[in-house]
């Protein structure tokens, strides 16, 4: 039990809902494991450091597995690196600049 940080149930399934909520809240000490470990799991999994972790990760993969030709076909416009109305882009240009028309 020390890997359960919860009681999963299929939601469309009221008997399963019921034997679930039965499982959790069978004494107070079934309630605070789940409670302990379920919270110390979000805390360390599901935060937004965490999740920030995460696409930061895959994002530095896509880039460590890019063709480095890819750089060249991709060039960003000005208006994303210093946007003012002098160097505005329209949806046009992009689709234009990305997607060939």
């Amino acid at each position: 039990m020390a890997d359960e940080f919860g009681v999963l149930v299929d939601p469309a399934d009221p008997a399963d809902i019921a034997q679930g909520l039965l499982k959790a809240l069978s004494s107070p000490e079934a309630w605070q494991r789940y409670h302990k470990a379920g919270l110390e799991r979000v805390i360390t999994r599901y935060t937004w450091d965490r999740t920030a972790e995460g696409y930061l990760a895959v994002i530095e993969q896509a880039l460590r597995s890019r063709p480095a030709t890819t750089a060249s076909k991709l060039p960003i416009p000005a208006y994303f690196i210093d946007p003012s109305p002098d160097n505005e882009i329209s949806l046009n240009e992009l689709a234009n600049l990305y997607f060939g028309g």
